[in-house]
């Protein structure tokens, strides 16, 4: 066996035990690229020395064309390691292509035979391993060594060309092998100095992320703690809630029962009053006492007032408390609310106030409860009345067919506020516009509570809307089939507001 078929071989051999080191690794250390691509490019490299002892020993053409197809592979999984030890994208289908297109242009122009051919060879691995020293200088530690190492490798693969045919090309292939065995121990120390550094990254990412656990733990132990507190203060709060309900039911239901009961303790005191003086203003007319007579008319006039006010807080009681029920029969619609119109003619006088009516587009007869009709109609007359300015005229209409009944009131007073129609309704409500303690435009708000809830147990719907440029239309539209009264506990439906031109 020759020298240098033994030199060679030597070199196979010892590169690829590197490469069989560097497979191992790469199964048991978190199976990396650059790993497994530097264990590829080493083994190529120890089988195109393989191939290369090969032709020296026998001559073969295929083992030439083998070691260059090898070298192109080494150096195009050299390149796919380095890129990925420095954590950049690998472009490895362009790189696979452009290995098969230089290996097939080297065999086709014979490269191996060239006598320039060991010269490029020599080139294009002295600027492979240049690269990869330059890779691996950041390392710590060995990076000064590593990047010594392969930049001696790249010196010895540049002088190779002055080597060959000289006596000394076996002393040469000696130290080269040796350089190889150590270009890969090198590599493969560098890939562990590698593996440490992203160990030590892993463990601090880790102990970061169990810091920001074990606060977020705390974080939410506190959050747990404010809420079982909150719990217990909204069990308190529900507990305390259902008593204040049940006390108000209590307080209600005694405030209904009490009002209901003051019946007869309201109208007989207020009776004998309107009685008496009745008397005292008819003595005073026949003894001529004029001013007696006079005075004793505001009073009657007072008792008076005050009697329908009582009467109107009794039944506004009955209907919110559910005790009011509908009777259901035949009546005169036109009838009735020209019995209200004239009722408060002389009231609507006294204020400088026209009403008109047009009722002839109405039905002859409707089935329900007349008095309740009555009643939402001088409501909302009176309402009127009481906003309608010194000289105006308040129109009272009244249409409808065989199936709905609609009566209408329209003022031109100030009209009422966004505010108070989105409320207006509800439990004695009062308008800005409506209490006015300057003149008789005072209110309790009893009107159009009474008028929604009386408008509801009717089956019907009460509706306020803004007549421009002043004054308030009242709409209530009743159904010739009104739903059963249901309880009415609660507050009435909220009225519809509307605005018209």
């Amino acid at each position: 066996m020759s020298s240098d078929v033994l030199v060679f071989s030597f070199g196979a051999i010892s590169t690829g035990s590197i490469a069989l080191v560097f497979g191992f690794k790469w199964i048991l250390d978190g199976r990396r690229f650059f790993d497994l691509a530097w264990t590829g490019a080493i083994l190529a490299y120890a089988l195109g020395i393989g191939c290369i002892t090969i032709r020296i020993g026998t001559g073969s053409a295929a083992a030439g064309y083998a070691a260059t197809a090898l070298f192109w592979i080494f150096v195009a999984l050299m390149i796919m390691g380095n890129l990925a030890f420095t954590g950049h994208r690998l472009p490895w289908r362009a790189i696979s292509v452009a290995a098969a297109i230089v290996i097939a242009v080297s065999c086709a122009i014979r490269l191996q035979d060239a006598s320039w051919g060991f010269a490029f060879f020599g080139a294009v691995t002295a600027v492979l391993y240049l690269w990869t020293g330059w890779v691996l200088r950041r390392l710590p530690t060995i990076g000064a060594f590593a990047f010594g190492i392969f930049t001696l490798r790249s010196i010895m693969a540049l002088v190779r060309w002055m080597f060959v045919g000289t006596p000394f090309l076996i002393h040469y292939s000696i130290a080269s092998f040796t350089l190889n065995f150590l270009v890969g121990a090198v590599l493969l120390a560098g890939s562990l100095c590698h593996s440490r550094e992203l160990l030590i990254a892993s463990k601090r990412k880790l102990r970061r992320s169990n810091e920001a656990l074990v606060a977020h733990e705390a974080e939410l132990e506190e959050t747990n703690r404010l809420l079982e507190e909150q719990a217990v203060r909204l069990e308190r709060l529900g507990s305390d809630y259902a008593a204040a309900l049940e006390r108000a039911e209590q307080a209600n239901r005694a405030k209904d029962s009490f009002i209901s009961n003051m019946n007869h303790e309201f109208r007989t005191p207020l009776n004998a009053v309107l009685g008496f003086t009745e008397l005292v203003q008819a003595e005073a007319a026949t003894q001529g006492y004029g001013k007696v007579a006079e005075y004793s008319g505001y009073a009657h006039d007072a008792g008076r007032m005050m009697l329908r006010n009582v009467d109107r807080i009794l039944t506004f009681v009955a209907l919110d408390s559910g005790q009011r029920s509908i009777e259901h029969q035949s009546f005169q619609p036109r009838e009735s609310v020209s019995h209200v119109i004239d009722s408060l003619k002389e009231a609507a006088a006294r204020r400088g106030v026209t009403l008109t009516s047009e009722c002839c587009h109405a039905p002859d007869a409707w089935s329900g409860d007349e008095k309740a009709f009555r009643a939402i109609a001088d409501e909302l007359l009176r309402n009127a009345i009481k906003a309608a300015p010194n000289g105006t005229s308040v129109a009272v209409n009244l249409t409808g067919d065989d199936r709905e009944l609609m009566l209408r009131i329209v003022d031109c007073g100030p009209g009422l506020s966004d505010k108070f129609l989105r409320t207006v309704g509800d439990l004695f409500n009062i308008s800005e516009n409506v209490l006015s303690r300057g003149g008789a435009k005072q209110g309790v708000g009893l009107g159009l509570s009474i008028a929604a809830r009386y408008a509801r147990l009717l089956g019907g719907t009460l509706s306020l809307e803004r007549n421009k440029p002043t004054g308030t239309i009242a709409r209530v539209l009743f159904s010739a089939a009104p739903q059963a009264p249901a309880a009415l506990r609660t507050a009435a439906k909220p009225l519809e507001v509307k605005q018209t031109a």
